[in-house]
C-alpha cells in the first residue's frame, strides 16, 4: 500500500475531463446510498481517486519526506477505505444522499451520516477519470475541511524537522493510543504535550474526539477551549450544537441547528434534532411536530421514528403511533429490532 501511494506521488496525473453531468452524479450518489445502507462499502471504498487527491496536496517539504508522510497519512486516515470507515461510524445508523450541486465548474454530492458516531456530512467533489466518475476530494463537516487540507495539516504537524525526539515519541504514542481506541491513555498522553503541541489545531480536534469518549464534563471543557481558539471554524455549527446541549442553552442550540441547516442548504432531518431540543424544554407538541416533519421527509431514520412513536404513545394517540410503525416497516432499510423494542415498551402496539 505505501509503495503504491508513493509511486502515485511521482507519476503524472492521468488524462481527466472534470465535467461530470448532474445525472451522472445523482446516479452515483443513489448507488452509494443504496449500497451503504445495505452495509456494502465497496463503491464508497473505491470512490476517492488516489492520484487526483494527492495532486491537490501542496506542501513545502523535502520531496523524500513528503512521499513518506503522504503515504503514511493516507493509510492512517483510511482515505482509500472510506466505505468501511463510514460503516463503523454509522453503526446501525444511516448514510443518506441529500443533494447534487455544481460549484466552480465542479460537481458535488452531499451525504448525511447519522449513527453511532453522531451526525456528520460528507461533500464529495467529483471528477471524471477516463470512463469513471471518481471523487477528487471530500469535505468532512466534522473536521471543517477537505481531506486534502487535513492531510496537509497533519503532515506539517507531524513533520519531524519541527520537533525534538521526545516530542515525536509522545506524538507517536498518542496517535497509537487513539488508533487503538484507548482513549483514557490517549488523554493522559495529550496532557503531557508541551504547549506548542497543544496549540496545534489538528491535535486539539483529535482531543475533542478523545474527550467525547471519556466524560461529558471533560468533553464540554475541551469544546469550550476549542471554540475560544477557533470561533469561526467551519465545523463550528456541529461543535456548538453539542456545547449548547451540554450547557442546557436550548435557544442557542436551536440557533446552531439553524446555522447548520443553512450550511448544508437544507436538511429536513435536522428537525429530528429540533424535536430533541424542544422535548428537553417541555414543549412536547412542538417537539412531536418536528419529529413528524423529519419522518415525512425520510421515514428510514429509526432514531426519529422511535421518538415519534413514543411521543404519540405519551399523547395517547395509538393509531398515529401504529401508522408511523407501518410506514417505517415498508421502507427498504427498516430494522425489526427497533420496532420490537417499541412493542415491548408499549404492548398496545402489538
Amino acid at each position: 500500500m505505501i509503495a503504491a501511494v508513493c509511486s502515485l506521488l511521482t507519476q503524472p496525473a492521468r488524462s481527466q475531463d472534470y465535467h461530470v453531468t448532474p445525472d451522472e452524479a445523482r446516479n452515483l450518489a443513489l448507488e452509494i446510498d443504496s449500497t451503504m445502507n445495505r452495509q456494502d462499502p465497496k463503491i464508497l471504498n473505491q470512490l476517492v481517486d488516489q492520484s487526483t487527491l494527492l495532486s491537490r496536496i501542496h506542501l513545502e517539504m523535502d520531496p523524500n519526506i513528503r512521499e513518506q508522510y503522504m503515504a503514511g497519512l493516507a493509510k492512517g486516515l483510511n482515505i482509500f477505505n472510506l466505505g468501511n470507515k463510514c460503516l463503523t461510524g454509522m453503526g446501525d445508523g444511516s448514510y443518506r444522499f441529500l443533494r447534487q450541486y455544481n460549484r466552480d465548474a465542479e460537481s458535488h454530492i452531499l451525504f448525511r451520516m447519522l449513527g453511532a458516531s453522531g451526525l456528520n456530512y460528507h461533500d464529495f467533489t467529483l471528477v471524471r477519470i477516463r470512463d469513471s466518475v471518481k471523487a477528487a476530494d471530500v469535505l468532512i463537516f466534522l473536521s471543517g475541511e477537505d481531506i486534502s487540507k487535513t492531510m496537509s495539516n497533519m503532515a506539517m504537524a507531524l513533520d519531524p524537522s519541527r520537533y525534538s525526539e521526545s516530542e515525536i515519541n509522545l506524538m507517536t504514542k498518542f496517535m497509537h493510543q487513539v488508533g487503538k481506541a484507548d482513549f483514557v491513555a490517549a488523554r493522559q498522553s495529550y496532557e503531557q504535550f508541551p504547549d506548542r503541541l497543544r496549540e496545534e489545531k489538528y491535535f486539539q480536534m483529535i482531543n475533542l474526539q478523545v474527550c467525547q469518549h471519556i466524560d461529558k464534563q471533560l468533553y464540554k471543557s475541551a469544546l469550550i477551549e476549542f471554540m475560544k481558539k477557533y470561533p469561526n471554524a467551519p465545523n463550528a455549527a456541529l461543535t456548538l450544537i453539542d456545547l449548547y446541549l451540554l450547557n442546557k442553552e436550548y435557544d442557542s442550540c436551536l440557533s446552531a441547528i439553524d446555522r447548520l441547516d443553512s450550511l448544508v442548504h437544507g436538511d429536513p432531518v435536522l428537525n429530528f434534532l429540533r424535536g430533541n431540543v424542544l422535548k428537553k424544554t417541555g414543549k412536547d407538541a412542538e417537539s412531536t411536530a418536528y419529529y413528524q416533519k423529519a419522518f415525512d421527509y425520510d421515514p428510514v431514520i429509526w432514531q426519529n421514528m422511535q421518538q415519534l412513536v413514543m411521543a404519540y404513545m405519551t399523547g395517547h394517540q395509538l393509531e398515529k403511533a401504529k401508522s408511523v410503525i407501518a410506514t417505517y416497516e415498508k421502507t427498504a432499510y427498516s430494522k425489526k429490532q427497533y420496532v420490537d423494542d417499541l412493542k415491548e415498551k408499549y404492548p398496545d402496539l402489538k
